[in-house]
């Protein structure tokens, strides 16, 4: 362990479970390996650099430090957990390194100055909420292995134009983009299964979507408010459609490829379009 400042710093082992200095840059002493649980929560700090030697940052480790601008995060990080950077809302750039294997629900939460985020193909979880309310993305790219995009993952990303996902996806999350009001372009891949609820509503922009051959289930206000599309194939793999799916997209078309059955099953809600001034014009037997 490198020789530190022990009023500055309260390192137990080779955890650091908090700081107690006032400095606006802090370099953390080479040889921590875990930030520890509200290590650095709601402090004045500007700037961290930690060294090559941490492979966690635990719970709300950086909470609410609303000066963080800048971090170094190290090659050989391997976890992010819960509220880690939650409310750093003047951090504008970080960095995932390949290696990172976990995001934590609300990891990044509220960090309204982060303009992009690049998600490695090492991660295997991100979880709930991690990246919502991050108001200034103007881009999301997700390469991580995994199979599930969680419940809020992205909520409320307002700014964001285009997000891109991984193959090996089955499943999109309740609310998982909503209310992204600014997103135009979303590629959703072959081999997903099931949209959830609200999961795009209130993306006003949405107007470049493409449903894959995969999917079986659309659920209730999935796409509510997504009143910038004129057009939406529904490929007839989609047995079970929830209820106002379609809610305040009036003028869009939508084109099944499914024969318009005699009556609906009970898993396609009688009342999947919803309330529009302008009831969207349905077409059923469409070709791709």
């Amino acid at each position: 362990m490198q020789e530190y400042d022990k009023f500055e710093f309260d390192i137990d082992g080779t955890c650091l479970r908090s700081y107690r200095g006032n400095q606006r840059k802090v370099n953390v002493p080479d040889g921590v390996t875990s930030i520890e649980y509200s290590a650095f929560t709601g402090s004045g700090i500007e700037e961290v650099v930690l060294p090559a030697s941490v492979v966690t940052i635990g719970y709300s480790a950086f909470k609410a430090c609303s000066g963080l601008a800048k971090i170094t995060i190290p090659d050989g990080l391997k976890v992010i957990r819960d509220e880690a950077f939650r409310g750093c809302s003047s951090l504008k750039k970080i960095v995932l390194p390949d290696g990172l294997e976990t995001i934590g629900k609300w990891a990044f939460t509220g960090c309204a100055a982060l303009e992009e985020v690049t998600v490695p193909e090492s991660v295997t979880s991100i979880g709930y909420s991690a990246f919502s309310d991050c108001k200034g993305f103007m881009e999301i790219k997700i390469n991580a292995k995994i199979n599930v995009v969680e419940d809020n993952v992205f909520a409320g990303c307002n700014n964001v134009k285009i997000i891109t996902l991984p193959e090996g996806i089955t499943s999109v999350g309740k609310w998982a983009f909503s209310d992204c009001r600014e997103l135009s372009t979303i590629n959703i891949p072959d081999g997903v299964t099931s949209v959830g609820e609200g999961a795009f509503k209130d993306c006003w922009s949405l107007n470049n979507l493409v449903l894959p051959s995969t999917l079986v289930e659309i659920d209730k206000w999935a796409f509510a408010g997504c009143n910038g599309m004129s057009v939406l194939n529904i490929p007839k793999s989609v047995t079970t459609m929830g209820m106002c799916v379609f809610t305040d997209c009036s003028g869009l078309e939508i084109k099944c490829e499914r024969k318009k059955p005699n009556s609906l099953s009970k898993k396609w809600s009688k009342n999947w379009l919803g309330n529009n001034e302008i009831q969207p014009k349905v077409s059923w037997g469409a070709k791709k």
